[in-house]
């Protein structure tokens, strides 16, 4: 038998802060064209940061709450939300968001807008679909001993 996964669909007409503002860690969310969804890591007021593992690398999007209020170019609507990765060149300390404190302090730096979101690689939000994970726990990671 199987299990039919339901996700709360919302388009560019429905999509409002207020429904973004109810996306909360553990949740599974597809945004856009995504076949595989990503786990939400941790949400702020204005940012919910989420990941999934695929071969061995983490990949990590932020989505942002809030207008994005500029057009960078052509395709880019400043009355829609945007998500995509960070602005660092070199990368933030840690994309590993299993760790809450990590995931806090990742969201801190984004609402003080000393990391924001990628103009040159953020894309408009066009739909999201939500799946609600009410009992999510992060997996624990195992402490390997090394004998010396």
């Amino acid at each position: 038998m199987m299990v039919k996964v339901v996700y709360e669909q919302y388009d560019n007409e429905t999509l409002t802060k207020g429904v973004l503002d109810t996306i909360k860690r553990g949740d599974l969310i597809k945004c856009n064209d995504w076949k595989q969804p990503l786990r939400v890591m941790g949400t702020s007021e204005n940012f919910v940061v989420s990941k999934q593992n695929k071969f061995g690398s983490s990949i990590y999007s932020i989505l942002e709450k809030r207008p994005a209020g500029y057009t960078y170019n052509a395709v880019t609507n400043p009355d829609q939300f945007r998500m995509g990765p960070d602005n660092m060149i070199f990368g933030w300390e840690s994309y590993e968001f299993e760790d809450e404190t990590i995931v806090a302090k990742y969201l801190e730096v984004l609402e003080s807008g000393e990391v924001e979101v990628s103009q040159r690689n953020a894309v408009n939000l066009y739909n999201v679909q939500i799946q609600r994970i009410s009992n999510w726990k992060p997996k624990e990671k195992l402490n390997v001993i090394k004998n010396s």
